[in-house]
């Protein structure tokens, strides 16, 4: 399956709250490519799983909010539901893709690592400690507008990113060996 070099945008915050952060990176993105990048709320897990399989895009962006059950597992919140990193075995939604997270309160590792595992993405930046709305927000303007504006490499775009933010270090880029430049 061919996929189209365009950022797929998945907004998993509930509509009423006032970030809505994937609505603000869709419209950065438009402004340096209008045809690269589309935008779509997600209600559930099963609306989530959905819309990954229904698009051919290679990056897949998650904008949600992340949260800790009882056991000490944290998860990704949707407005209606939860999505636990196992929920993701055998999802081909995201194999072979880029995939972002943007979670301000789901930086752990015991949901990042597990995620990457289960997923499997080629590539996948996300929150490895919790990190501040406004940091993540920073985070994501500056490697996008790195990577399509001035078309550097996606592991640069997000060493300039990350070492810009106040929060230094909490986002994380794993990497599948030998899956070419980005």
């Amino acid at each position: 399956m061919a996929l189209f070099k365009k950022v797929l945008i998945l907004e998993c915050v509930p509509k009423m709250e006032e970030k809505e952060e994937g609505i603000i990176l869709s419209e950065l993105i438009a402004l340096i490519h209008k045809d690269k990048v589309e935008y779509k709320r997600v209600g559930s897990k099963k609306d989530l799983f959905k819309k990954l399989v229904g698009y051919r895009y290679k990056y897949i962006h998650i904008s949600c909010h992340g949260d800790c059950d009882e056991n000490g597992n944290y998860y990704m919140a949707m407005p209606h539901g939860k999505v636990y990193p196992e929920d993701f075995y055998n999802q081909r939604g995201l194999r072979n893709r880029i995939c972002f997270i943007s979670a301000c309160s789901l930086g752990k590792l015991n949901f990042s690592d597990l995620f990457w595992e289960r997923a499997e993405p080629n590539i996948l930046i996300a929150p490895q400690r919790i990190i501040k709305f406004m940091d993540v927000a920073i985070f994501w303007t500056i490697l996008y507008y790195d990577h399509f504006y001035l078309r550097k490499s996606l592991i640069s775009s997000y060493n300039d990113a990350n070492g810009f933010v106040k929060n230094t270090g909490a986002m994380k880029y794993w990497y599948q060996p030998g899956w070419g430049k980005y």
